[in-house]
């Protein structure tokens, strides 16, 4: 064999073994535990799935990864790789997802859920972060209508039971429309959470693990 082309084959086997090598197991670098509200099997399952999405779409790294594993009402999350802190898993965990928006005068009559949403998207203005929604053309039509008969008056989102933004209607809109966010933090959690849909089950505990210094 020439002298460049075992010097080519050696470096194609260094390249090849590397990149096993980045693809390759990881070693543990985080659990995290938490537990569900009373709900069918499959709710649950459904619930790790979803929180998994969560984690992953922040992930540190294209290496880094998670693997959740249900037993009961338990699911444990196994990260490899560079991990999340506890900060940032944390109120994506115990962030059910429920959004509404509704007329300030009668918060029964539901507009909209996060049950309605089709696209979601975050941009950044002078006054500060902007929710930009799209919803089903259903919902939009509850919107138009709503939105119609009570210009001048005030309409209120609510985020997991509390009001996020309370404000006056000053023009009627339908399937595309912003909203005011308080924190560019809160902007995050929002965006991620409202682009993965509901938890079908409350998480009701949270209990994060760092592996030690030795992965064990």
């Amino acid at each position: 064999m020439r002298s460049e082309n075992r010097w080519l084959f050696a470096a194609t086997c260094l390249g090849t073994i590397a990149t096993v090598a980045a693809c390759g197991p990881r070693e543990i670098t985080a659990t995290l535990v938490v537990q569900t509200e009373d709900a069918p099997s499959q709710q649950v399952s459904r619930t790790a799935e979803i929180l998994a999405e969560r984690f992953s779409e922040i992930r540190p790294t294209m290496f880094s990864t998670v693997m959740p594993t249900v037993s009961g009402h338990t699911i444990t999350f196994t990260f490899r790789g560079e991990s999340l802190g506890e900060q940032s898993l944390r109120p994506l965990a115990l962030t059910r997802g429920v959004l509404t928006i509704a007329p300030a005068d009668h918060p029964e009559e539901v507009w909209v859920t996060d049950l309605d949403i089709v696209d979601v998207r975050v941009f950044m203005t002078e006054q500060g972060p902007m929710l930009s929604l799209r919803v089903t053309p259903e919902a939009g039509g509850r919107l138009l209508e709503g939105t119609s008969k009570n210009i001048g008056r005030k309409a209120v989102t609510t985020w997991e039971g509390r009001t996020l933004i309370s404000a006056t209607i000053s023009g009627a809109f339908s399937t595309q429309f912003q909203l005011p966010v308080p924190s560019v933090e809160e902007s995050h959690v929002l965006l991620n959470v409202l682009r993965h849909g509901r938890l079908p089950a409350a998480v009701t505990s949270f209990e994060y693990r760092a592996a030690s210094a030795s992965g064990k």
